[in-house]
């Protein structure tokens, strides 16, 4: 076997076991989707996983290089509804992840009728 095919082949080796051992290298940005501005302290993190992070006080996250082929990308933070998205080793290095504010709910109030004369007894 020539020199020539001999890189070629060690290339296409390194090729395949580089796909197999799929690393994604990932950081972003989390923010408000009403005023764009940044979310400090979301959770980030990959389902069944350990790969977890939080967002700093500009919104911005990094995971570094994370070991998986593909899962779901997990974000949340307090007055926020969740959001999963979908990740693999197509997904960019830097995304952009918007928050959707959830509504204030309040407990129920029960209003109860005072007794007739109640403040006599």
């Amino acid at each position: 076997m020539g020199f020539k095919k001999q890189i070629y082949l060690l290339i296409a080796i390194f090729i395949i076991c580089k796909s197999a051992f799929a690393q994604l290298s990932l950081s972003g940005i989390v923010v408000d989707a009403k005023n764009n501005e940044p979310i400090a302290g979301a959770n980030i993190f990959v389902n069944n996983t350990t790969y977890k992070t939080i967002s700093n006080a500009n919104g911005i996250f990094n995971f570094g290089t994370i070991n998986i082929q593909k899962g779901e990308l997990i974000v949340n933070a307090i007055g926020y509804k969740f959001t999963v998205i979908n990740i693999d080793n197509t997904t960019p290095k830097t995304i952009s992840i918007i928050l959707t504010q959830q509504p204030k709910e309040l407990d129920a109030v029960v209003l109860i009728p005072q007794e007739k004369n109640g403040y006599a007894k």
